[in-house]
């Protein structure tokens, strides 16, 4: 089984500890996993189309674009699949379910 992932995060160390995780189940699940990854909105904007296959994780705190922001964008655009949320603040949380945010 193959799965297509997209993750928009910008301190490396929690992309490292995220792909890491990923690693881990995708080996306990035997998957295979297609990982794309951006350190901003403004970038996977500028170079990509959301496409329905892909599961997207995305940061709440990035510069620039917050993942709110990315995912409201991302909704407007007609896409309708999961989008999971990474964060350390909990006061994002209910903003989540504006984007109906699959998991926080």
């Amino acid at each position: 089984m193959k799965f297509t992932i997209t993750i928009i995060e910008d301190k490396e160390d929690a992309k490292e500890q995220l792909l890491t995780a990923l690693d881990i189940w995708k080996e306990k699940n035997n998957v295979y996993l297609q990982i794309e990854y951006f350190c901003n909105g403004e970038n996977y904007f500028a170079s990509h189309v959301t496409d329905e296959s892909t599961l997207y994780i995305l940061d709440i705190q990035l510069h620039g674009m917050d993942g709110i922001e990315i995912a409201q964008k991302m909704r407007a655009r007609g896409y309708n699949g999961n989008i999971l949320f990474l964060s350390a603040f909990q006061e994002y949380v209910f903003r989540g379910y504006d984007v109906r945010a699959f998991h926080y």
